[in-house]
Parts: C-alpha cells; sequence; structure tokens
C-alpha cells in the first residue's frame, strides 16, 4: 500500500474518531481565528482550547493532535505551517469528487 493510500485510511480514521466529517475543517477555522490573537507557545493549547469547545472528548483530541504531529504539526502554529494546507486541499478535492 502506498503512503498516498496510508495517508487517506488515516485521515478517514482520525475523522471517523472525531465523530463527524467536517471537524479538521472545524477545528483548522477555529485554530486560525484563535492564533490571530495570541502568540504559538511551542505546545498545543490553542488546539486544545478550539478541540474542548468543539466538545471533542480527551481521547478525540489525542487522537487528532497525535494525526497532526505525525504530519509535522508539533504546535499550533506547526499545524497551521505544515498540516492545514494538505488538509483543506484533500478536503475540497473529495468535496469535488463527490459532487
Amino acid at each position: 500500500m502506498g503512503m498516498k493510500a496510508e495517508d487517506d485510511r488515516s485521515e478517514t480514521e482520525i475523522r471517523e474518531r472525531a465523530g463527524e466529517p467536517d471537524v479538521f475543517d472545524d477545528f483548522l477555522t477555529g485554530l486560525m481565528d484563535a492564533m490571530e490573537t495570541t502568540n504559538c507557545g511551542g505546545d498545543f493549547k490553542n488546539s486544545r482550547q478550539v478541540l474542548t469547545t468543539m466538545g471533542l472528548s480527551s481521547d478525540k483530541q489525542a487522537g487528532i493532535l497525535k494525526y497532526m504531529e505525525e504530519r509535522g504539526g508539533h504546535c499550533d502554529c506547526g499545524i497551521l505551517m505544515n498540516v492545514a494546507g494538505d488538509i483543506i486541499r484533500d478536503s475540497e478535492e473529495k468535496r469535488r469528487a463527490s459532487a
């Protein structure tokens, strides 16, 4: 199985674990909003706050943050710089394909 297939499976799995298909989109939008008024502390403080506000359990939060770390998002700003573009692009491609 190629890397892209593994990534697709991982993303699908984490979306299912999070309990809603658009969890990444909502999370990234919330994180971008939060980062407009705060600096990155080299941690997931803003990410955790956004995920908590979204009503996700600690287990679901841990899964999402692990997924982000595996893709180069080792802190709040790392998620936005290294992971967000790929997730948004993948989501748009999937929406277009299903339309």
